[in-house]
């Protein structure tokens, strides 16, 4: 009678590769933690916390960059 294949232990590189994929999870993670810690900083040290300044900023000098971040500010909602 055939072994079910579900009861057969993990290889070595499947707990290899499962730890990768877990790394790469924490890193993608950790990496748009960080950019939107940087972000976070960036609008309270550098504009008051006030992310209107940034818009009117913005839109005098970059139309495409003020619709840019109009759109991440509604998805970030």
């Amino acid at each position: 009678m055939p072994q079910d294949p579900a009861t057969f232990a993990p290889t070595d590189a499947d707990r290899f590769q499962r730890f990768l994929d877990r790394a790469e999870q924490i890193r993608h993670d950790h990496m748009i933690a960080g950019v939107l810690a940087l972000g976070r900083a960036a609008v309270e040290e550098l504009y008051d916390g006030d992310v209107t300044r940034i818009h009117d900023r913005a839109a005098t000098r970059h139309e495409p960059l003020a619709v840019l971040a109009q759109q991440f500010a509604e998805r970030m909602a």
